[in-house]
């Protein structure tokens, strides 16, 4: 997955890819990304179904055996990278940079 482009994520059922269209329902079907993060924590299969078709670009009903054979907890970490970056217009989030004006390397 190292060559994977900014606004995809790939997953058990496909890759999901960010879009203006995709971030509107994820946001909307859950009261906004928050909202959406907490679900997926709480395992609502509904939620799943609703963000993998978002980010597949197919209607839920296409997916939902899809998500189900994968399984819910094989998809959290994905999913929540993904909503990650739909939050973030699409990409993932910057590195903090430290004093020096470079990414923080993790140093204490």
């Amino acid at each position: 997955m190292a060559d994977k482009s900014i606004g995809e994520v790939d997953t058990l059922i496909g890759t999901l890819r960010c879009s203006l269209t995709a971030a509107k329902a994820v946001s909307s079907m859950a009261g906004g990304y928050n909202g959406a993060l907490a679900r997926i924590g709480m395992l609502e299969f509904d939620t799943y179904v609703a963000i993998a078709a978002a980010g597949l670009g197919k209607k839920p009903s296409e997916v939902e055996a899809k998500v189900y054979s994968a399984g819910l907890v094989n998809l959290t970490a994905p999913f929540v990278e993904y909503v990650t970056y739909l939050g973030n217009g699409g990409k993932p989030v910057a590195e903090p940079a430290n004093a020096d004006g470079d990414a923080a390397a993790g140093e204490a």
